[in-house]
């Protein structure tokens, strides 16, 4: 455990097994905690024990665990989890991004009341339980193309609008008033899933091919003043394809930098990057996606996680999809000089 000072406690790394004392300390003790790097520690069954790092200051937790209060964590970083258990991340006001690239399951409640979330990767996630992220009043659009169930009310109380799902995927919720759903192909797949969703609002649905409404799909809610609206239209997938337009860039001391990447189709363009530094107290990419330069010195920054800002047209309307995976077949090196 190394917890790095400068006035306040800032935990800077843990590269062990992660045991509920480790959390629990971090949890109580480390108030001004920004950034917790846990990409080298270990968790049991690879899973994020529930209420890992859940925040909740005046409310005594269930089952004996000590309060939390952790109201400057703005980023965490983790090792290849399969799982998220309940409440592991409940009530961080300042995370900004999450990235779980192996991710398959993301248990009830997981994220809620993180109101500043606005980035997440999870491109193998199969199932989201339900109110995962309640109250994600910064996440405006996610992209999941592997999910398999998506539970009731994961995104209620959010500014989610827009969402990218499998054609096979299974809905059940009673709050799902997004604007747009685009359902995502797989391959020699042609039929539409159960969807079961309440829709207070005109929805539109994107989707390519041959389609056809199947008996489990109902929009139970319409009124004089709500009317049920269901729109079909074709869309054509983007072309990612990403690039570093420089292999070196230099970045004065004290301020911050855009990744220099760009990508083959002009209708996106780069939402969120995660990866590491050789050299964190010269430069690193920050909870913003931004390359931080801190001190003078050389580093090789690598980029091993991205997601796109995507736009697509669909008749004669854009859809802009945030929170898109987008695959690197090779991680991004990019060398950073700081003067």
């Amino acid at each position: 455990l190394t917890v790095i000072t400068n006035g306040d406690y800032r935990l800077h790394e843990i590269n062990a097994a992660v045991f509920s004392d480790y959390l629990a300390f971090i949890r109580t003790t480390l108030v001004n905690l920004e950034h917790l790097d846990l990409s080298q520690a270990r968790f049991y069954n690879d899973t994020i024990p529930r209420s890992a790092l859940e925040s909740r200051k005046n409310i005594e937790y269930a089952y004996n665990l000590p309060k939390g209060n952790l109201p400057k964590l703005e980023r965490v970083d983790l090792p290849p989890v399969v799982s998220v258990d309940w409440y592991a991340f409940r009530n961080l006001p300042a995370l900004k991004n999450i990235n779980l690239p192996n991710t398959r399951h993301i248990a009830a409640q997981a994220f809620e009341g993180c109101v500043s979330l606005r980035a997440v990767n999870a491109p193998k996630l199969e199932t989201l339980g339900q109110g995962a992220f309640f109250r994600g009043e910064s996440l405006s659009g996610i992209v999941l193309p592997k999910l398999n169930v998506l539970e009731g009310d994961a995104f209620a109380s959010s500014q989610v609008n827009r969402i990218a799902l499998p054609r096979t995927v299974t809905i059940n919720t009673y709050d799902f008033s997004v604007e747009t759903l685009l359902l995502l192909d797989r391959k020699h797949e042609n039929r539409l899933g159960k969807i079961k969703i309440h829709q207070n609002s005109p929805l539109d649905i994107l989707v390519n091919g041959r389609f056809e409404l199947s008996k489990d799909f109902f929009v139970p809610y319409s009124s004089d003043m709500h009317p049920t609206r269901i729109f079909l239209h074709p869309y054509t997938m983007p072309h990612f394809n990403p690039q570093l337009t420089a292999e070196e860039i230099t970045v004065a001391v004290g301020t911050s930098a855009d990744i220099p990447i760009r990508f083959t189709d002009k209708n996106v363009s780069l939402g969120m990057a995660w990866g590491h530094s050789d050299n964190p107290s010269s430069a690193q990419i920050t909870a913003d996606g931004k390359i931080s330069a801190l001190a003078p010195g050389n580093a090789v920054l690598t980029l091993t996680d991205i997601v796109a800002d995507v736009t697509l047209q669909a008749g004669k309307n854009a859809h802009v999809f945030s929170n898109w995976p987008v695959e690197l077949k090779n991680p991004l090196q990019l060398r950073v000089k700081v003067e």
